[in-house]
């Protein structure tokens, strides 16, 4: 799977954002990663990862993103990605107690 890209959009508001990252480490119950691209590489690309934790009985989850590129900086000026982590976190959370029961 690493090296691989995925196609994924992004619904927030009114608009949606449409990517295809490569994936850059899939490990099971350990990381997931990959890096995307705003129009072509080096322009302003995303490294986005999902990291699991062991926490007692539960699973901690962190999810982050760093963006890099000429546009790189500017990034957290016109995206919410709290909005953005919080939605794919219930998500996620809701995924994985559905299939508990």
């Amino acid at each position: 799977m690493v090296g691989n890209t995925v196609a994924f959009t992004n619904k927030e508001g009114g608009s949606s954002i449409s990517s295809t990252p490569t994936i850059l480490a899939a490990e099971p119950a350990r990381e997931l990663r990959w890096l995307g691209h705003v129009a072509f590489p080096g322009l302003m690309d995303g490294n986005h990862s999902f990291v699991l934790e062991p926490a007692g009985e539960s699973t901690k989850v962190t999810q982050s993103e760093s963006f890099t590129g000429i546009l790189g900086m500017f990034a957290p000026l016109f995206m919410d990605l709290g909005a953005s982590f919080e939605a794919s976190n219930k998500a996620l959370a809701n995924f994985v107690e559905s299939k508990e029961q």
